[in-house]
């Protein structure tokens, strides 16, 4: 009996890429390579091949997270605010940061008499 290590398995090499940042899988076929400044939206099969394949660019302060949606639009969180950024660069909404929430605080030390109410 072979083990499930010696059982070969069926794959295609869709190609690979030298590519500065980092490339993270994407919904609907894309793929996102974050660089420092920006996030870049690509077509997954045409980036493997080496073609060209860059769908839109979208430049971010630092620090920021951005996600990138199904529908091509892409949501960061930067320090000013949240925002949802269409494939077309135009911002779709956004929204003010989050109040911070009141510290958290000991209550004060309240010294007990030993007596009963």
């Amino acid at each position: 009996m072979t083990s499930a290590a010696q059982r070969p398995i069926d794959a295609t090499l869709l190609g690979g890429v030298r590519t500065l940042g980092s490339v993270h899988p994407a919904s609907g076929g894309r793929l996102g390579v974050r660089h420092e400044d920006r996030l870049e939206l690509h077509d997954r099969t045409a980036f493997l091949a080496g073609g060209p394949s860059l769908l839109h660019s979208l430049a971010l302060p630092c620090p920021c997270r951005a996600t990138p949606l199904p529908d091509g639009s892409v949501v960061a969180a930067e320090s000013a605010r949240i925002r949802a950024v269409g494939s077309d660069g135009h911002t779709r909404w956004a929204l003010p940061p989050p109040r911070l929430a009141p510290r958290l605080t000991r209550p004060a030390a309240t010294r007990c008499s030993g007596r009963q109410p």
